[in-house]
Formats: C-alpha cells, sequence, structure tokens
C-alpha cells in the first residue's frame, strides 16, 4: 500500500516548517517581566533599606549629641561615663562568690544622667544605689547590713527601698542623713566617705570616696557645694563609639545568629509553597520578607 502526501506547489520540497510550542513565546515574555519585576523589588528594596539606616544614624547622632543640663553658668565640666563610673563607683567582693558594688550618687548624678531624683523626706541625704550579684548561688533573702563611718561615729540608713530582685541579681536604694538636727555636716570635708557592709558570717566589704570629691559630696536636698558652679553636658557620639554600634550589628552574622537562617528559611518557603499563584507567591514571599526584617530591625534598634 502505498501513501502520497500532497505537497503545496508554492512550498519548497526541502523546506522544513518549524511550529512553535504552544505558550513558549508568551512564558519567555512573563518570565523576562517577572526577572525585570523582582529586579526592580529589590532595588526599591534596597533604596529604602539604605534611607531608613541613613535616618537611623542621623536620628542616633541628634539624639546623643550632647544634651546640656545647666545647673549654673561659672563652669563646664563634661563627664564621660567613665568619668562618672571611676568618680561614684566601688566595688568589692562578699561572701559566697558575691560581687558587691556601690554607687554613691550625689544631686548631680541624676542632672547627669537624666533619671529623675529618687523621694525622700526632704532633709538632706546622702543617696547610695547597692547593687548585689552571683552568678554560681542564689543570694541570701536579706540584704548586708549597710552603714556610714564617719569620725563622730556610725550612720544607719534612714530608708531603705528595693528598686530590682531576682535570684541573682539586686539592686537596693539607700539614705543616710547628712546633717544632724542642728544642720552640722555629718560627713566632714576633712574626712572620707566609708561604706561598710557586713554579712551574718563576719564578712565584711568596705568602700571609700576620698574627699575633696569634685563638687563636693552634693548631697540631696542640700545646697551646699554649689559655690563654684558646675555644669554637666553628655559628650557627642564618637566615630568610635559609631563603629562599636556597626560592629555589633555584625554580631547578627555569629554562628549562633545564622542557625536561625533555618528557620527564616522555612518561613519564607511555607509562604511561597501555600500560594498557588506564581504572581501572588512572589509578592506575597517578598511583603513577608519585609515585614519579617523590619519586625526584626525593630526589636534590635529599640533594644
Amino acid at each position: 500500500m502505498t501513501y502520497e502526501t500532497n505537497t503545496p506547489k508554492d512550498q519548497d520540497a526541502n523546506s522544513v516548517m518549524t511550529i512553535p510550542e504552544p505558550g513558549t513565546g508568551t512564558n519567555t515574555r512573563a518570565a523576562t517581566e517577572r526577572s525585570n519585576r523582582t529586579r526592580r523589588q529589590v532595588w526599591i528594596f534596597a533604596i529604602v533599606l539604605t534611607l531608613l539606616s541613613v535616618a537611623s544614624l542621623i536620628l542616633l547622632l541628634s539624639i546623643t549629641g550632647g544634651d546640656e543640663v545647666d545647673l549654673t553658668e561659672d563652669d563646664v565640666t563634661v563627664l564621660t561615663q567613665t568619668d562618672v563610673t571611676d568618680l561614684l563607683l566601688r566595688t568589692g567582693d562578699g561572701p559566697h562568690s558575691i560581687e558587691l558594688e556601690v554607687l554613691y550618687t550625689p544631686r548631680w548624678y541624676y542632672a547627669w544622667s537624666g533619671r529623675p531624683a529618687p523621694e525622700n523626706d526632704g532633709q538632706p541625704t546622702l543617696a547610695f544605689i547597692m547593687f548585689e550579684t552571683t552568678h554560681t548561688v542564689d543570694l541570701p533573702v536579706d540584704i548586708p547590713n549597710v552603714v556610714v563611718r564617719t569620725n563622730a561615729g556610725t550612720l544607719e540608713p534612714t530608708s531603705i527601698a528595693n528598686v530590682t530582685d531576682s535570684p541573682h541579681h539586686r539592686a537596693t536604694q539607700l539614705f543616710f542623713a547628712a546633717e544632724a538636727d542642728d544642720g552640722a555636716a555629718l560627713v566632714t570635708d576633712d574626712e572620707s566617705l566609708v561604706v561598710v557592709a557586713s554579712w551574718p558570717d563576719g564578712s565584711t566589704v568596705t568602700t571609700e570616696w576620698e574627699q575633696p570629691m569634685p563638687f563636693g559630696l552634693a548631697a540631696l536636698n542640700s545646697e551646699a557645694d554649689t559655690s563654684t558652679g558646675f555644669k554637666f553636658r553628655s559628650p557627642a557620639l564618637t566615630f568610635g563609639a559609631i563603629a562599636a554600634i556597626f560592629t555589633g550589628m555584625l554580631a547578627a552574622l555569629s554562628p549562633c545568629l545564622l542557625l536561625l537562617a533555618a528557620y527564616y528559611t522555612a518561613v519564607l518557603s511555607g509562604t511561597a509553597a501555600s500560594t498557588a499563584n506564581q504572581r501572588g507567591a512572589e509578592r506575597q514571599l517578598l511583603l513577608t520578607g519585609i515585614f519579617f526584617v523590619a519586625g526584626f530591625t525593630a526589636v534590635y534598634t529599640a533594644g
């Protein structure tokens, strides 16, 4: 049996007719459009992220640029955190691996730090914050007995207030009278300010602030020690501090946090897989990624 194929006369017998696969051209254009759209979205996201980073840096510089608290107009003293720590903080080791820190908080400390001064009875007061910290055992239930030792005798606290309390860290506010009933200073200019903490087992920690202290004792509710006058200002943020901040941000690339990449991938992959339409999946994936990163950025920035 012979089959004959009829070929149109106007068609070359040697020519080959190429028939495109259905939808090939449309798919190519759609893929190109999606690629261009994705590229635009990436550029937009990068620009927005850059603008947010610049805005955050400007805000950081503006709020750390040297906020002044003017107490008088005579002298100007710029105190850094290190300066204040050296002036006011004393440390010691108590029993059972207790790390003890005693912070003397004169009147100017609250002006410098921007914190509200604690409320008390309105009398001239020597104020301290005592920090107890342990790493291996729980703190004792009771705080140590704390007194101020002077040449004339021993001063007991007039008020004790708990600030924070946990099994391994405790902060306590302690107040002592700065003047006797006749107005005489209980800690004179020719003696050191000495605080002694003692525990029931006989352990003691003695902390001392030598006088003359800068700006005097400056007890709360006292107008003494202001004759020289002073003005406190937090110093502007330095380039070293800025570098340290952004170096800390790089800590997000540490091995510990990189393990979270598996969780991120699962979240984003699940988002894409839950959407059947490819264009809708891309859009939902992009939005989820943006909100995911924005949420972590907000939390880390606030911290």
